[in-house]
């Protein structure tokens, strides 16, 4: 069924183009030309057709071929493994490698999802982080320098007023010596 809609999509515009010629040369009537252009488009139609063919029969014998060799390599080690297990392993032991095997299976694939959710919660943690800094960067470039000044200011006030208290104190010392 897919193969008539390929068939359909792809020659029929090369059929009716065709067609079109043919009917154009019988109008013409010129008859040699007419089959020559009839095998020209005939010759290019039947040959996409045949190369389309060669393509899905070169993927059938590749499909054909891997599935044959997937049997083979399925049977073959089937076969090989009974005969390991009825040579030399009991069935009960095999059981209980099987079930601490699966346990381990179990356990690592927990902690290795264990492991990505912890290295993408610690991400993003570093990621918000990254930005909390950035912002606090921003911070102290704009306002620490107006501290600082303020504090400047305020020291250097208080710097004056403490002198201008100590001169005040020599003052009414100098004025109490006098009398």
């Amino acid at each position: 069924m897919h193969y008539q809609e390929v068939i359909k999509r792809k020659t029929l515009p090369a059929f009716l183009k065709w067609s079109q010629i043919i009917k154009h040369d019988v109008e013409n009537s010129d008859i040699k030309r007419k089959i020559n252009l009839q095998n020209l488009y005939l010759l290019k139609w039947y040959m996409k057709i045949q190369t389309i063919y060669q393509i899905r029969k070169d993927k059938a014998v590749k499909f054909n071929n891997t599935s044959i060799k997937r049997e083979f390599w399925g049977l073959f080690i089937k076969v090989n493994l009974t005969l390991i297990v009825k040579k030399k392993l009991n069935i009960q032991k095999l059981k209980e490698e099987s079930i601490v095997h699966s346990q381990a299976l179990i356990c690592k694939a927990f902690n290795q999802q264990w492991r990505e959710k912890t290295r993408k919660q610690t991400l993003k943690r570093l990621e918000r982080e990254k930005t909390y800094n950035i912002i606090a960067d921003r911070f102290a470039a704009k306002y620490i320098p107006k501290r600082c000044v303020r504090i400047w200011l305020e020291f250097v006030k208080s710097q004056k007023d403490q002198r201008w208290r100590e001169f005040r104190k020599e003052m009414l010392r100098e004025s109490v010596k006098v009398f």
